[in-house]
């Protein structure tokens, strides 16, 4: 069988697919991935057909605009004029992928939401992927995506109504006429971006990959919701630790990992004062891996004590090598480039 899988964004929203395609190809499948420059190696490596659109998302995060995209409503919204051009060529070179690999399945991440009308055209399944549990409404918890508290059952299922009603406003203007032009499809189609294709009509499972110890199905989602734990990747036999690094796992008790992905933080010293507190009050030493929201980026990979706290700058080659090294693993940001 032919799968295609459409992911968009940084390392942590890349290499997740990369293993769930790693795990379709021992399976006998033929496995592409579509996503953003400079991936292609990492792809290639566990036997995916590269298929790269001509976008690097890792540079546009790093602009200010996408970072002001994180902190606010009226952010995202700025950043969604601006990069609206950007978004209507990667769905044209998305639809040139999906024609040329032929999928008789496509697996495809929010980001790359256009992949169900692509579906469509085709007459294949869409299959709805997540790596966190943001996508699918619930009274258990607000929407990940607002900064509210936990508001009742009531009021968590209207913070998630509030997202969807404005991502489903903000991609009507993105998909409408293109679907039409590019697709040559003249009925409405789906409104959720979340929902998926089946051309017979059946309502396809999700599939959120993370782990239901984490974040346990709500009693309020139905079957169609599949938790299916964490899709990981073995990266840990080609890293040779530095020397600082292996002997500062090899005294003293075990370390807490602190894992920091791309995305950019609201407080980055705040955020940072918060984790070192946390190691000194437990009494604990840190593997940090430097990321977006961590402060510590500019001083050496290895550096033992840092501000009396036995805290360790962890590349990020190293991440599952520290890992696999360390009790607790609290993480932040992204949810595939380095995930407990």
């Amino acid at each position: 069988m032919k799968v295609l899988l459409f992911t968009f964004g940084s390392r942590g929203d890349v290499q997740p697919y990369v293993a769930l395609g790693a795990a379709l190809v021992r399976m006998g499948h033929e496995v592409s991935l579509c996503t953003g420059q400079g991936f292609d190696s990492l792809i290639s490596e566990y036997g995916i057909a590269p298929t790269t659109v001509s976008i690097d998302y890792r540079e546009i995060i790093n602009r200010p605009i996408a970072h002001e995209a994180f902190r606010s409503i009226s952010g995202r919204f700025k950043a969604m004029r601006e990069f609206k051009g950007m978004i209507r060529t990667q769905f044209d070179e998305m639809w040139t992928v999906a024609q040329e690999v032929e999928p008789d399945v496509i697996v495809y991440h929010p980001k790359g939401f256009a992949a169900q009308h692509i579906a469509e055209a085709l007459g294949v399944v869409a299959i709805p992927s997540t790596l966190q549990p943001a996508f699918v409404p619930t009274g258990a918890f607000p929407n990940p995506f607002t900064p509210l508290p936990d508001l009742g059952w009531i009021g968590n299922r209207l913070s998630h109504d509030l997202i969807d009603r404005v991502t489903r406003w903000a991609q009507k203007s993105l998909i409408g006429k293109w679907r039409e032009s590019k697709l040559g499809l003249t009925s409405r189609g789906p409104t959720n971006f979340f929902e998926g294709y089946d051309p017979q009509g059946r309502l396809r499972q999700r599939l959120h990959g993370y782990s239901r110890y984490l974040a346990p199905a709500p009693d309020d989602w139905t079957e169609r919701e599949r938790i299916t734990g964490y899709w990981f990747l073995d990266q840990t036999s080609h890293f040779q630790p530095p020397p600082a690094l292996e002997h500062f796992l090899a005294t003293g008790a075990p370390p807490v990992y602190v894992g920091f992905g791309s995305m950019p933080a609201e407080d980055v010293k705040r955020q940072t004062k918060t984790v070192i507190k946390g190691l000194k009050l437990a009494g604990l030493g840190g593997c940090w891996r430097r990321g977006g929201a961590a402060s510590i980026r500019n001083r050496p990979t290895a550096s033992i004590p840092w501000r009396r706290c036995p805290t360790i700058g962890c590349s990020s080659a190293a991440p599952w090598w520290c890992i696999t090294a360390a009790p607790a693993r609290p993480m932040r940001g992204c949810a595939g480039g380095a995930r407990p």
